[in-house]
């Protein structure tokens, strides 16, 4: 029996490191539960319910896609060229190994459910809201990770037709700050982006505003309030529902405090992306250590790897005043 990178796990200490994990699950369970119980209260959509969930490391993460070599009826120099999804086509993020639990061998032999649950139930809670600060800011990798078209998942040149590159481009990536106007412009655009055969989709009405913390309350402006400043009523209520994502307040020096997107998420199997929990979250042993106390001081580790695919630009736009 072994930990993290095949660290023994001392005889002595197997039976524990059952109950650890059973314990850390069931602290997860109860994390995340928190999570949703906030989200709900709120009526609000957290950033996992924008996404497709699959887990695995079999999971296929990228829609498959036929060949974009020149078929019968195409012209050679309208076809594509192939394009194979890869690691560039996914956002992909480790949990930090900060989330260490240290316990005394003293500690483990006389109070197992005093030190070692603290530190599990806290590592569970913090590993829960990782997942969803995860995915929120992988969601703005969408700046720099590829899709199926070979372009950038945001991007202002995405082919409307993958087999034939002279059906022109469409694009899902604006500049405009968020206001009521630029709103309705945005979602008037979202809708018209065209299918393969080139004819506007009016069934892609966006269905999800997402906004960072900053920007809650003109948000709830835009399409919650039923009435303008004024009284007249509000053509863009419940256009959409707002998502609020926190952790765009705090990055890169608030660089993207102002950045919006609209989504269309209300299928279950059609999402503009797909998460995968590649390493879903879990705790394992790391080994022991001497330290001020005689002794060995025992260490387990929270791990998990979490993937976000790019799938269908055409059910996503994103916007962000230059």
């Amino acid at each position: 029996m072994s930990g993290f990178n095949n660290v023994p796990i001392p005889e002595e200490l197997r039976e524990l490191h059952a109950t650890v994990e059973v314990a850390f699950e069931k602290a997860k369970g109860a994390a995340e539960a928190d999570v949703r119980s906030i989200y709900e209260s709120k009526k609000r959509k957290t950033a996992l319910d924008l996404v497709r969930v699959t887990s695995g490391k079999t999971a296929k993460l990228v829609h498959s896609i036929p060949t974009m070599a020149a078929r019968p009826g195409d012209t050679q120099d309208g076809a594509m060229p192939v394009f194979t999804p890869g690691a560039a086509s996914v956002s992909s993020r480790a949990l930090p190994t900060g989330y260490i639990i240290e316990v005394h061998y003293s500690d483990l032999r006389d109070d197992i459910w005093g030190i070692l649950q603290d530190g599990i139930e806290g590592a569970a809670s913090e590993a829960v809201n990782w997942k969803y600060t995860t995915i929120a800011l992988q969601m703005l990798d969408g700046l720099t990770a590829l899709t199926v078209d070979g372009k950038t998942f945001f991007a202002t040149d995405h082919f409307v037709n993958l087999r034939d590159a002279k059906l022109s481009t469409f694009s899902n990536k604006l500049s405009l700050a968020l206001n009521a106007d630029n709103f309705a412009a945005a979602r008037t655009a979202f809708r018209k982006i065209p299918r393969e055969n080139g004819l506007p989709r009016y069934d892609n009405a966006p269905d999800v505003l997402v906004v960072s913390a900053k920007n809650e309350t003109l948000a709830e402006s835009i399409v919650a309030n039923p009435t303008l400043f004024g009284g007249a009523s509000n053509p863009n209520k419940d256009k959409a529902e707002i998502v609020v994502l926190p952790e765009w307040d705090g990055i890169s020096s608030g660089a993207y405090e102002d950045a919006w997107m609209l989504m269309k998420t209300s299928s279950s199997i059609q999402k503009p992306m797909v998460f995968n929990e590649r390493e879903p979250l879990n705790i394992t042993y790391i080994g022991a250590k001497t330290g001020p106390k005689p002794g060995l001081t025992h260490q387990w580790m929270v791990y998990g790897e979490m993937v976000l695919a790019f799938v269908d630009p055409r059910l996503a736009l994103y916007s962000k005043p230059a």
